[in-house]
């Protein structure tokens, strides 16, 4: 058993981006755990020629009715990682919550690089400013739900976020610090009342933007802009090209841990530095 794991969310139709899982490098100093759905995920799973991964079923706590209910709604996912980590809290010391579509490209000191990350209490982004600026800003207005009770944290949290237009999703990997996954999780009281907890939750509420909420609130952790280093994107760090990589290492001095996965085969024969680089994302996508 690792002090790491990269926690990651699949269904069947998506199992072919699992290759992954027989091409590391081995030994490697984390554990993979996929979030399924049913039983009969997992049983199509074992067909399959891979290795090196453990499971969670979700039909092993719930019934097929609640667990259908959430796919009907489109909350699945976010469901799952909540899931997880609150399964896996008293496992790991870090986790990593990732899409499938995904390929390891360095796989040396992965717990020391997420031990940086959580020490640096750094969270990257940027203030959205073009034509994608309103569905940031949906998406992080209706993230804060579980803040608005408390006036005085929620109006701290419009301050810190540009009124919701600081955006960072999948700037960097998702990392969670399991030590406070406890506190974190009775705080949006994600408890035994599951049923109560997914009326509340809808699409647009993703997993990792509430927890770096509460983080900034009460963990001392900060934002970091990139606008105010010069450096300008059309999103978050989610789609940065080359440039927009080097330049955020050069003038923010913040080596992001993952890229896109077109920008890393565009650019690995150049001069591309690869060192931090644990992860690419995004194989699915053409940008």
């Amino acid at each position: 058993m690792n002090n790491i794991a990269f926690l990651i969310p699949v269904y069947p139709p998506h199992y072919n981006y699992l290759d992954f899982l027989n091409i590391l490098d081995k030994p490697v100093d984390f554990d993979i755990v996929l979030i399924l759905s049913y039983k009969s995920d997992l049983l199509e799973l074992q067909k399959l020629d891979y290795k090196n991964y453990n499971t969670i079923v979700l039909e092993d706590y719930f019934s097929e009715s609640f667990i259908g209910l959430m796919i009907n709604k489109n909350i699945i996912i976010t469901f799952k990682k909540y899931f997880a980590l609150k399964k896996l809290q008293s496992t790991y010391i870090y986790c990593a919550v990732v899409d499938c579509e995904i390929e390891f490209v360095n796989v040396k000191n992965v717990y020391n690089k997420f031990n940086t990350f959580i020490e640096n209490k750094k969270i990257i982004g940027s203030v959205v400013k073009n034509e994608r600026k309103n569905a940031a800003n949906i998406i992080n207005t209706l993230s804060s739900v579980y803040f608005k009770n408390n006036e005085e944290v929620y109006n701290k949290l419009i301050i810190l976020t540009n009124n919701f237009d600081f955006y960072f999703w999948f700037s960097d990997i998702p990392i969670y610090d399991m030590s406070i996954m406890n506190e974190f999780f009775d705080f949006i009281h994600f408890n035994d009342d599951y049923e109560e907890f997914i009326n509340n939750l809808n699409w647009h509420i993703f997993d990792y933007i509430p927890y770096v909420y509460f983080v900034v609130l009460f963990k001392n952790y900060s934002f970091v802009n990139i606008n105010d280093f010069g450096l300008h994107v059309n999103w978050s760090l989610e789609s940065m090209p080359i440039e927009t990589y080097n330049n955020v290492i050069k003038y923010v001095e913040y080596h992001p841990l993952w890229v896109i996965h077109n920008t890393y085969l565009e650019n690995k024969k150049n001069e591309f530095i690869m060192n931090d680089i644990i992860i690419t994302y995004h194989k699915d996508r053409r940008y």
